[in-house]
C-alpha cells in the first residue's frame, strides 16, 4: 500500500490517481497519521441477458396451433389441406 499526504494529493493528484488506476490502495496521511484510505473500485460482474423464451412467444402469437412442414409449404402456395 502506498501513502500520500494531503499535500501530495493537492499537488500531485494525477500521480495518486495513477496508483489507484493500477489497483494500488493509497493511505492518506495528515501530520503522519493515516486519516483515510483510497481503494480502487472492484469491477462489476457482467450479467448475461436472459435468453428469450421462444416457446412462450410462439404460444402467444399462434396459441396451441401447430404447423407441419408440408402444411406451411402448401399455405405459401395457396393450397389448403
Amino acid at each position: 500500500m502506498k501513502t500520500a499526504s494531503v499535500r501530495d494529493i493537492r499537488q500531485n493528484f494525477p500521480r495518486v490517481m495513477a496508483w489507484i488506476a493500477d489497483g494500488e490502495q493509497v493511505a492518506i496521511t495528515m501530520r503522519r497519521k493515516v486519516v483515510a484510505r483510497l481503494v480502487p473500485e472492484r469491477p462489476q460482474a457482467r450479467r448475461k441477458p436472459p435468453a428469450p423464451d421462444f416457446a412462450a412467444i410462439s404460444r402467444e402469437i399462434f396459441g396451441d396451433q401447430t404447423f407441419k412442414g408440408d402444411a406451411v409449404e402448401a399455405e405459401r402456395e395457396g393450397y389448403k389441406y
